[in-house]
């Protein structure tokens, strides 16, 4: 079960295992002025795979607005192989910061059990919107939209 309300602050970014395509701070992310989006996947979900392109599309579609932020989260011993993980990061050509929580860090501080699953973030780093599964984009991307007019 998911403990994290809305609008707790967003967590200091601390603990990952190895961070692919740059790493970026709580600080940074505030300090950009745009909206904070991260999203938790798994090299071993299906859904989360499947997702990958979808949420790539998102990040293009709202560059300019919002930071996106992979958090791999593994569930299985393969996941937790570096090589397996950053070969998918370049299979699926995510351009946007990654985040290896092999270590779970992150995942317990979200107290996040489920893959995929989305968190999205105002402007002021508190947490706006949580969604899980693989369905409902039109529904994140309406949050945006309204995070975004406001």
């Amino acid at each position: 079960m998911i403990n994290l309300e809305l609008y707790t602050p967003l967590p200091e970014l601390h603990g990952a295992t190895k961070w692919v395509n740059g790493k970026v701070t709580k600080k940074q992310l505030i300090a950009n002025k745009k909206l904070t989006f991260i999203h938790f996947w798994s090299a071993s979900s299906r859904l989360s795979l499947d997702n990958l392109p979808i949420i790539d599309r998102f990040h293009q579609s709202f560059n300019e607005l919002m930071t996106v932020i992979a958090v791999h989260m593994p569930q299985t011993e393969k996941d937790l192989d570096l090589k397996v993980v950053c070969e998918l990061i370049k299979s699926y050509q995510l351009s946007y910061p990654v985040y290896l929580d092999h270590q779970h860090y992150l995942t317990t501080l979200f107290e996040n059990q489920y893959v995929p699953s989305y968190y999205l973030f105002n402007l002021e780093g508190n947490l706006s919107h949580v969604q899980l599964g693989s369905g409902g984009m039109k529904m994140l991307q309406k949050q945006v939209q309204t995070l975004i007019n406001k």
